[in-house]
């Protein structure tokens, strides 16, 4: 068995529902002659340079094996002519390809989300650093008096020695 890969990137402006559509026409046309080991979508990225004026582009995964070139030279064939395709290539991969397995993560109830957890140690430091930030801003001030009156202070001891 020879293994391939084809990375091959639609309109970013097309629905999901077209997206889907798409992919089973090209899951459809690969399985004719070969099997699918993964088809994944790879999600929507920025181009390298425009494509028929899009910056854009979902880019979808197919891996697949197969023994017969007749079939891989038709599915060349059948990408040329699909409008849908923005861009595509195939590759020939050396090993198999391991199967995708799609992580389901849970998320978490409404409740979870609406009141983050917090801990208390980090509370207790930055409400002292939001204590400690005003007394800073005081000492600051009186700092910048003290200038003030020292340098006014200079200027009427320069104009009474003029005197």
């Amino acid at each position: 068995m020879r293994y391939y890969e084809t990375l091959y990137i639609l309109n970013p402006n097309f629905e999901q529902e077209k997206n889907d559509n798409i992919v089973k026409e090209v899951g459809e046309q690969i399985n004719k002659s070969s099997q699918v080991i993964n088809h994944r979508l790879w999600g929507k990225k920025r181009l390298a340079y425009p494509i028929e004026k899009h910056k854009y582009g979902t880019y979808m995964l197919l891996q697949f094996e197969t023994e017969e070139m007749k079939g891989l030279d038709d599915f060349d064939s059948f990408m040329k002519l699909n409008k849908s395709v923005l861009r595509f290539q195939t590759v020939r991969v050396s090993e198999k390809p391991e199967v995708f397995v799609e992580e389901i993560v849970d998320k978490p109830d409404a409740k979870e989300e609406e009141t983050p957890m917090v801990d208390e140690s980090t509370k207790e430091s930055s409400s002292i650093t939001t204590e400690k930030q005003p007394d800073e801003e005081k000492s600051s001030d009186n700092e910048t008096d003290k200038d003030k009156s020292k340098e006014e202070s200079d200027e009427e001891s320069i104009v009474e020695e003029t005197s």
